[in-house]
């Protein structure tokens, strides 16, 4: 991969990224905003992901780590997807912003709404090689599909193992 650096089978070193924007969830008013990407991670697929669709169709394949932002007892909550179930609420982008010459237009109208889980499957992986995690400057998280997802972290050495981790998941 240009500008990163595989540092063991399957783990490459966050690549940084220079003018590049993604749809961000801005917590504090809860509108989606343009954010930089600050890099990214490659790394080898997990055995294991979970796919996530939305009873508006919307669907997102993550690791069994990922967060996602949830709504409990009124209070937004990042929920790590191996503990989302069927009829959780998910934050959803209303509409989804669009690119026109590498800008987001339409972000005035892309307020987030709390989607339910219509399904939820956890499966084994055999067709992905790698998954990916965006840095998000500021915000830490990213629009996906329509769902928002959280940063996953962070990779780290892990020294018991030997070997490379994500402290968190990753995205399909």
């Amino acid at each position: 991969e240009k500008g990163s650096k595989e540092i063991e089978h399957g783990v490459f070193v966050p690549r940084e990224v220079e003018d590049s924007e993604i749809a961000s969830l801005d917590k504090k008013d809860m509108k989606i905003k343009n954010k930089d990407i600050k890099q990214y991670f490659k790394i080898k697929a997990p055995e294991k992901l979970v796919e996530i669709e939305t009873n508006s169709g919307r669907k997102v394949e993550v690791t069994l780590e990922n967060t996602i932002l949830t709504i409990k007892k009124g209070s937004t909550v990042w929920k790590k997807a191996q503990h989302l179930k069927k009829g959780d609420y998910v934050a959803s982008a209303r509409n989804l912003p669009q690119l026109k010459k590498g800008i987001i237009t339409n972000l005035e109208k892309t307020d987030i709404f709390w989607d339910s889980i219509k399904n939820i499957r956890f499966k084994d992986n055999k067709e992905h090689n790698y998954v990916y995690d965006v840095t998000v400057k500021d915000e830490h998280s990213f629009i996906c599909n329509g769902i928002t997802i959280h940063n996953t972290a962070t990779v780290v050495k892990d020294e018991e193992m030997g070997g490379w981790v994500l402290e968190a998941g990753a995205l399909v």
